[in-house]
């Protein structure tokens, strides 16, 4: 019975040491999923982009802020928003233009892929 308790407390003070890099990670995952959408916010914004760019700016954000509000439910979204808008600074904002970029256009690659895989399954299919 004690052997129980000696994992129990091994295992709590795992948890208790692991935890808190957990959270670090999340929330930097939290953060760069903030700048993306933001950056996202500023292409709609932007009165020199194109309805088509508007258009990529609106799935951009919509992509992001979904992420955001996944991992943080109760987020004030507007504050969170705002607060990083004024806290990146402009090098920050190129990496981030560029990061974000890469991983929105792996996700429509893999959209894509995932589109004509499904497709190709439908086709081999036997019909009812």
């Amino acid at each position: 019975m004690q052997s129980k308790f000696v994992l129990a407390g091994a295992l709590a003070a795992v948890a208790l040491v692991c935890a808190p890099q957990a959270l670090a990670q999340d929330d930097a995952q939290l953060q760069a999923d903030l700048r993306c959408a933001t950056l996202g916010l500023a292409i709609i914004g932007s009165p020199e982009t194109t309805p088509e760019q508007k258009q990529g700016g609106a799935l951009i954000s919509s992509y992001y802020i979904g992420r955001v509000q996944g991992r943080s439910p109760s987020i004030n979204l507007e504050d969170a928003i705002y607060d990083t808008t004024v806290n990146t600074t402009p090098e920050q904002g190129e990496q981030d233009r560029q990061r974000c970029s890469a991983e929105f256009q792996a996700l429509g690659r893999s959209l894509i892929d995932m589109g004509a895989n499904l497709q190709r399954r439908a086709a081999a299919a036997p019909q009812n």
